[in-house]
Order: structure tokens, then C-alpha cells, then sequence
């Protein structure tokens, strides 16, 4: 006989434990919480308790399949869908190359799977179909397709530990392994129609109650009205928010938790039993890695233990990428986790980001040969098809490989999970096994702390008909949060449709459970609660408030968009508030006073004792543009090395361009026939200056582009030298690094409190005796300026190199400095810059509109600007002048270092 209890609060369970033998009943629960919280009152009354008289229901059906289908191997659905995607490769289905194909089919068999696995079940789905054919022509293929697996399954004997009570439910007459006396189902909503069926089955040998959370409105969540009719009956009166209620509304999630432990702590203070107060969300493993840790700072104990998945320890995640990478299923982070979570790495980071940032195929690993020798595995096959357990084999030595240091536990309760679905599983590729084997590890669990009896319970919305405290916090009340829906492409009606035409009981297509066990929550006598709804999740996806939320803020009488406001915690106040008892100076002075400086309410400090680093024309430009990019590249050596692509960057075009030119104009000196050997040219300028190419193949192409750039820039030379008297000599690309006493504008010998140290390079010195004229060569020079522009716009580079040539800074040699200008390689043209009128005719051309002309009292004018320039430039680096200030904070939006630039216009 099946009969129902009502279940209007939870302490009305203790009621029926009264009536309950342990020694003979059985007592069947939703989920592993539910059966430790029964296990525990059992226990209270007696020494001793069966591990048989309490049994979650995937528990109950496991014992009633071994029973009833011995045969039958049952799996995880990571497993399941592994096979059914087998099933669709090996039948050739065109299933099998849709993306999801297999995740599909496995949702129709779940849902579906009374019909498929009866007998006549196809047939009666066949005259169904008959009728209505604009059902079939939406999701009929989808039907179809999941019947011809679920017969390549019956095969094998398999099924998934969902779809157990699918089967159960066409067994007619169902036997219990064991002499039981009183059922008591204890599951709640979440039982399925089906599944009432099949308690209808077993009510007829053993007797069978059902307890049901029931309130007035419960119609209009469970079908269980069709079973038992008289909850129509009831009476417990409707859902009417109090000031004992209240409903907040908050911009994030963790401003949620942070409401929700000040509000803990308040009702703490205010003498609330810690045993009677509970935290509750539709899924509460969501809120816990933010929820525990705040609520750990306040001091506010917690019942349930910390469990995180085993694939967030480093080992496994270090190997599971490792894996995917030697399988060719990889990307940029797996190759990045695999070769920089450990101490021994296969090559420098700054190399590795430049060469692997992008990332196209397994060919290029082969960029680098140490990257190349790290992944190669000579015991993996990854050409062949191989079992499980040949495959299990290979990866545990890729473990010991890139786990030496590691033990062992994590590997081997993966190995243990996967072993459990060797017997169904056929041989696959080992690609396909690596997307198996991340499947599997994201469904496995880790416990780092146990829980304890005493503190606050922490649990999902469909457990809540266990929490029995008068204070609840429910976090996350969002319409996305409570709403489930079953995907398959069926509408409701039609399923009704099919259910009343075949006479097979199927679920629903949008389960409200959750809503229902939250009404349920909320319905209970002398409830202290806050239902909390925030806008956006944490990773910042905006979220709708429920209907129940919206329709209990309206009967608050408060506006439902209005925010909440929260107190800090202790977290927050350690972070942001000084306070003499919590804090120490240190952290004052380094969080505190930052946060100030960061909303411009406080003056940017100096950085005291930096060590000058040698200077440069390119690091006092930067200076000039702003000190924190001097201080980023120079004093903290911050590099943003730009990735390998298919082209070259801007850069590494610039060096490259620069090794070319200068090679060519040494070999044309003595040989008139340079560039008949641009390859071997080309191949030199990648090597000295360390330039890595992504693809061979671009040597081709650099070598036909640079090629035709060399023939015209010899072709400009000669005519160039034909127009005007030729250099005795040349230097290229000649380096300098000298000592100079910026007070009296003089060379040394070493470092004094005076002098600096500056380094650089000179792209080409052309020298005609005693006097030169310097040149830097530039893909355009349409951003670069004329020499009366260069102090005011920071352009000192060919100014400075110019001063320095004049004092003797190449080879100890001194030139009077006749030109300093800029070669633009794509229009070749030299005449932007400074040209001394005396050259005129003899080594250039001066143009009077160009404003290029420069007199040596005009050269000498620019020569004290820049000193006086230099000079107050280094006093403030001296002084610690080393925080952001833009010239223009228009640059701002281009600067490569804006990312960690603190600035406070840019907070």
C-alpha cells in the first residue's frame, strides 16, 4: 500500500522516526547530506545503526538494478557519453561530427528513456509520432538517433547511474535484496513520476509511505496531485513576508557573501545559537571558495568541510595539460602551466612568451628545441588506437615525468575512476582518450578539511527540508539560479500529449524544485530570513531576480531596485580601514596610504635610494614622456617582448633592417657585388640579433622583400655619391658606453656624483676627415621632426648622439658634427633633421623650406637647451621622481604599460 505524510516543517520528520525500526525499515533520502543528518538522529537513540537502514536513492537503485539486471554495468555519465560518441564513430553516423552529437543523445535517453528501453515503447512513440508530425520534424531525428544507441548499448550491457530508474520503471514486479519491512521515501521532489511508479510497485510487498514538503501552492509545482489527490486538501495557509523576511538586492555575488557574513556575525552578537542558523543557495558550491574564507576571517564556524575539485590541485592540473599538449589537444595556457609550475623549466619565460603566445598547431612546438625535447614522449602512440587500460599506462608515465616530486594519492583516485568504465569502453585514438580523461577529472571531488558537528550549515535550496534553524540566509535567489531545463527540443504540451496517448510517465521539462523548496523554506513558523538577489554573478554576467524574489520584495512594500547596503567585515577592514587594534603599521602604510594616492587624494611619494641605471637617448625620452615607463623598463626591468607571429613585429623589422644595411655597406666597401648574397646577409642579421622566426618559410619571404629594398638603397647611394663628396669612412652600428660629467659637459674615465653612464648605438657616422655627419635610419620619418622641434617635443636622441660624437665618444675620436638626420628607407630621402649651412653643396643639398638649416651658434643654442634639459632630468631620477606623470595624458591610451600603471586619472 502506498500512502503520503505531509511534511509542513522538519521537525514534523521526527514524528515519523518515532514509528521507524532501523533493524527492519528502510528509509531512502535525496542526497549524502540528508543521510548523515538522518544517520545522526538514528544514532542518538541507540549504539548501534545498520548502514542498510538509510540509503540515499541513487543508492536504493544501484541495489534494486544489481537485483533485478545483474547483468547490467552501470557508469558515470562522463563514461556514458564517452561511449555513446564510440557508438556514433563506429556506426558512421553523422552524429558523430556534429560538435556535441554524443552530449546530445545522452540527454534524450536520459529524458526518454522509460519509452526507448520498453519493449513496445517504440511502437507507441511510432503512432504518437503519426500525429504529430511537426513534433518529429523539430526533435524526431534526435528520438530516432537515441533508440539506435540505446540498442548498441543493450549490447554491451551498459548504462548510466541516471538512467537506472528509467529501466526500473518497465520491470513489473521489482525484488528487494534484502527482507525489508516499511519503506519510507524521503526524497522529496525530486522524484520523478516515473519513480512514484515504481514505490507503486514495490508498496504491494512492502508498505510504502511517501513524505511530501507540501503548502497551499503546491500545484503549481509537483505532479503529485495526480497520485494523491488529497493534498488538493490541504491547508497551511499562504507565503506572507513579514519584517522577519527581508529581501536585499546586491550589484554582485560577493557583495552577497559580504552581506551575508556581517549579517551572521550581527545575529551571533545578538545571542542567536550558532546550531540554529543555516546558509542556503540553489547550489552552494558556487558561493563556497568565497563564502568559507570570509566567513573563516569573522571566526564563524561552519559545519560542512572544504572540498575542492581534484583538478585544482597544481600536480593534476600540471599533468592533465602536459597530456593534452603530447596529444595535440592543446592551447598557449597548457603548454605555459606545463613548463612554469615547477622548478625545473625547459627554457626562460620572456622566450617563451615571445615564441608560444600564439599558438596554431602541434607544429609549433618545434620552434624551440628544448620545448621540442620537453614534450616528446617516445612510450606514447598517438597514431594507434589503444584500450583504457593501455592508455591509463602511458599517462602514469607522463606523471612521473612532470610530477617527480609529487606522491601519488591524486593520480590514483583518477586512475581508479577511470578503470570503473574499462569493461565498456572500446579502444579509441589518444586524443580522444585525453578528452575523456578531463571529463572524467572535473566530476571528482577533493576534501582538504573535514567538517565539523558544531557551526553553521551551509547547503543546497533542494536540501533545505533537512535545515531545521530558525535563521536562514539564502544566497543567490536569480532567476537563472533556481530555473533548470531539461535540453531536448520537446515542448511540454507535447509531452503531456505523448504521456496520456502511450500511457509512459516522463518529468518535466523545466523543474521548479528549487523554487518549490525555497517557498517551502520560507513557509516555516518564526523564520528569521534574508533572500538576497544579486545583478551579477562572479564573473560579472549579468542575472535576472526570480519571480519569488521580485513578488516578496512588492509585498515588502520596497522598491524592487534598490540596493542593500552591508557592513565590512573583518576581511574588508583589514584591507581598506586602518584600525590600531586589527593592523600593523606596515600594512597601513602599504594599503592604506596606496589607496589614497590611487583616488588622488594624496600626493605621489619619491621612491628613495633607487640606483641610477646606465641612461640611454631612448630612456630619457621615456623619462621625458613619463617617469614610471623609465622606471618600469629600467629600475624594475619590465619587458614586453612582443609574440612570434607570421609576420615580424615592429621591432624586430627595425633591428633587422638596421643588421642588413649595415652588413651590406660593409661588404659593398670592398666588394661591389654585396647583394648577390642577401640569404647568407639575412641569415647572419636574425642570428646577431636574436631574432626567431615562427615558420622557415618566412626566410623566403624576408629575403624577396629585403632583397628589393637592398637594390634600391644601393641604387640611392651611388647616386647619392655621385651628387656629393664621399665619406672617407664609415662607422656602423658602432656601440659607445662612456662616462659624462653633465655638469661640465665632459668624458671620464669612471663614474663620479656628476657624471652618468651612457650607452647606445650609432645606426651609421659618416666621416670626411675631421668633420661628420650622423645618420639613424627610419621605416618613415613622418612622426619625427625637424631639430628646432626636438627639445620641446622630447625627440634628443640624434641631438645627444651628435654632442657626444663632438666630445669623443666614438673610439676616443672627436668630429665636428656637420648633419644629424634621419634616412627614411621608404622614400629615401635624408634631409629631416640638422644641417649646417656650411655642408651646403658639398655633402647635401639644404632646402629653406624644410627648416633644416641650422647655423653653429643655432647648433650650439640646441646643445645647452639639452644639457639644461639632461641635467634636471637627472637630478629628479636622483631625487626619486619616479611616479606616473604623462606628458600628455592623451598618450596614456596608446602606452604599452598602462595595464600596471597605477596612475590615478586612470583609476
Amino acid at each position: 500500500m502506498l500512502t503520503h505524510f505531509s511534511i509542513l516543517e522538519p521537525s514534523d520528520r521526527i514524528k515519523k522516526l518515532e514509528s521507524f525500526d532501523p533493524n527492519t525499515d528502510l528509509w531512502i533520502v535525496s542526497d549524502l547530506r540528508s543521510k548523515l543528518d538522518l544517520q545522526r538522529l538514528l544514532l542518538s537513540g541507540q549504539d548501534v545503526l545498520s548502514s542498510q537502514a538509510v540509503l540515499r536513492v541513487s543508492e536504493f537503485w544501484d541495489q534494486l538494478m544489481t537485483a533485478n539486471f545483474p547483468e547490467f554495468t552501470v557508469v558515470t555519465h562522463e563514461a556514458m557519453q564517452f561511449k555513446i560518441s564510440q557508438i556514433l564513430k563506429k556506426t558512421n553516423s553523422d552524429w558523430a561530427l556534429r560538435p556535441g552529437g554524443a552530449s546530445e543523445i545522452y540527454s534524450y535517453l536520459d529524458f526518454f528513456l522509460p519509452i526507448v528501453s520498453h519493449s513496445s515503447g517504440p511502437d507507441a512513440f511510432g503512432e504518437w509520432a503519426r500525429e504529430n508530425p511537426e513534433a518529429v520534424d523539430r526533435w524526431g531525428a534526435q528520438f530516432l538517433e537515441s533508440m539506435k544507441v540505446w540498442r548498441e548499448l543493450l549490447d554491451d550491457n551498459c548504462i548510466a547511474r541516471s538512467w537506472v530508474s528509467g529501466l526500473l520503471y518497465n520491470e513489473g514486479a521489482l525484488s528487494v535484496r534484502r527482507s525489508v519491512g516499511k519503506i519510507v521515501c524521503d526524497v522529496g521532489i525530486d522524484l520523478k513520476p516515473y519513480e512514484l511508479e515504481i514505490f507503486k510497485n514495490l508498496s504491494l510487498e512492502h508498505p510504502t509511505e511517501v513524505l511530501l514538503p507540501v503548502f497551499k501552492e503546491v500545484g503549481a509545482y509537483t505532479k503529485y496531485l495526480e497520485t494523491f489527490p488529497e493534498l488538493k486538501k490541504e491547508e497551511v495557509g499562504s507565503f506572507k513576508p513579514s519584517e522577519e523576511i527581508q529581501f536585499r538586492r546586491f550589484p554582485t555575488m560577493l557583495a552577497e557573501v559580504k552581506d551575508a557574513t556581517s549579517t551572521i556575525r550581527n545575529w551571533l552578537e545578538q545571542g542567536v545559537d550558532v546550531s540554529s542558523i543555516a546558509v542556503v543557495a540553489p547550489d552552494i558550491g558556487l558561493y563556497w571558495p568565497v563564502l568559507q574564507p570570509y566567513f573563516e576571517k569573522d571566526g564563524i564556524p561552519l559545519v560542512s568541510g572544504k572540498k575542492v575539485p581534484i583538478q585544482n590541485m597544481i600536480s593534476v592540473s600540471r599533468w592533465l595539460s602536459y597530456v593534452k599538449t603530447i596529444s595535440g589537444v592543446y592551447d598557449k595556457y597548457d603548454i605555459e602551466l606545463s613548463c612554469f609550475s615547477q622548478r625545473d623549466r625547459p627554457v626562460d619565460y620572456d622566450k617563451f612568451r615571445h615564441l608560444f603566445s600564439i599558438v596554431m598547431n602541434e607544429k609549433d612546438l618545434r620552434r624551440d628545441g628544448e620545448i621540442k625535447r620537453f614534450f616528446e614522449f617516445s612510450d606514447i602512440h598517438l597514431k594507434t588506437s589503444l584500450t583504457l587500460k593501455e592508455f591509463v599506462s602511458q599517462i602514469i608515465g607522463c606523471w612521473i615525468k612532470i610530477n617527480a616530486d609529487a606522491g601519488a594519492e591524486h593520480l590514483i583516485s583518477i586512475i581508479k575512476e577511470l578503470l570503473k568504465s574499462s569493461k565498456i569502453l572500446n579502444t579509441s585514438s589518444f586524443e580522444d582518450w585525453v578528452k575523456f580523461l578531463e571529463s572524467s577529472i572535473s566530476s571528482i571531488e577533493l576534501k582538504l578539511l573535514s567538517g565539523s558537528d558544531f557551526g553553521i550549515e551551509c547547503a543546497d535550496v533542494v536540501s533545505g527540508d533537512f535545515v531545521d534553524r530558525s535563521h536562514v540566509y539564502i544566497l543567490g535567489v536569480t532567476d537563472e539560479g533556481l530555473r533548470q531545463i531539461v535540453k531536448v527540443g520537446a515542448l511540454q504540451s507535447e509531452l503531456r500529449s505523448l504521456e496520456a496517448q502511450t500511457g509512459f510517465k516522463l518529468g518535466e521539462l523545466e523543474p521548479k524544485k528549487r523554487e518549490f523548496m525555497l517557498n517551502w523554506i520560507l513557509h516555516q513558523k518564526k523564520l528569521v530570513a534574508v533572500v538576497s538577489f544579486p545583478e551579477t554573478d562572479f564573473e560579472g554576467n549579468y542575472q535576472a531576480p526570480s519571480r519569488l524574489w521580485l513578488r516578496g520584495k512588492q509585498k515588502s512594500g520596497e522598491h524592487t531596485e534598490t540596493l542593500s547596503s552591508f557592513e565590512m567585515g573583518v576581511w574588508d577592514t583589514n584591507q581598506i580601514r586602518f584600525e590600531e587594534d586589527k593592523l600593523q603599521p606596515p600594512l597601513e602604510s602599504l594599503s592604506f596610504h596606496t589607496l589614497k594616492v590611487e583616488k588622488g587624494d594624496v600626493d605621489y611619494s619619491n621612491i628613495p635610494e633607487v640606483a641610477l641605471p646606465s641612461l640611454s637617448a631612448s630612456g630619457i625620452e621615456d623619462y621625458l614622456n613619463c617617469p614610471f615607463i623609465f622606471f618600469a623598463k629600467k629600475c624594475l626591468k619590465l619587458v614586453d617582448q612582443p609574440y612570434a607571429d607570421l609576420d615580424l613585429d615592429r621591432m624586430s623589422r627595425g633591428k633587422l633592417i638596421h643588421a642588413i644595411l649595415a652588413e651590406v655597406l660593409k661588404r659593398r666597401e670592398s666588394d661591389s657585388n654585396a647583394i648577390d648574397d642577401i640569404e647568407n646577409i639575412i641569415q647572419l642579421a636574425l642570428k646577431s640579433e636574436n631574432i626567431t622566426l615562427v615558420d622557415e618559410r618566412q626566410k623566403k619571404q624576408i629575403q624577396n622583400v629585403y632583397q628589393k629594398l637592398v637594390e634600391r638603397f644601393l641604387k640611392f647611394e651611388d647616386s647619392w655619391m655621385k651628387q656629393f663628396e664621399k665619406p672617407s669612412r664609415r662607422y656602423l652600428e658602432e656601440p659607445f658606453d662612456v662616462f659624462l660629467d653633465i655638469k661640465n659637459w665632459k668624458l671620464l674615465e669612471e663614474e663620479t656624483d656628476d657624471a652618468i653612464r651612457i650607452r647606445g648605438r650609432l645606426d651609421r657616422l659618416d666621416v670626411y676627415g675631421e668633420q661628420a655627419i650622423l645618420i639613424d635610419y627610419k621605416s618613415s620619418t613622418t612622426s619625427h621632426y625637424q631639430y628646432p622641434k626636438w627639445i620641446e617635443k622630447f625627440e634628443i636622441q640624434l641631438l645627444l648622439y651628435s654632442m657626444l660624437v663632438e666630445a669623443g665618444a666614438i673610439q676616443g675620436k672627436a668630429f665636428d658634427i656637420l648633419g644629424a638626420v634621419y634616412y627614411d628607407i621608404k622614400t629615401f630621402e635624408r634631409d629631416k633633421g640638422l644641417l649646417m649651412e656650411d655642408g651646403d653643396g658639398q655633402y647635401y643639398q639644404l632646402n629653406s623650406r624644410k627648416k633644416h638649416k641650422a647655423t653653429l651658434n643655432q647648433k650650439n643654442e640646441m646643445y645647452v637647451k639639452l644639457q639644461e634639459q639632461i641635467q634636471h632630468v637627472v637630478g629628479e631620477m636622483k631625487e626619486g621622481v619616479l611616479f606616473p606623470r604623462p606628458s600628455e595624458y592623451k598618450k596614456c591610451v596608446d602606452c604599452r604599460w598602462v595595464r600596471v600603471c597605477r596612475a590615478n586619472h586612470l583609476n
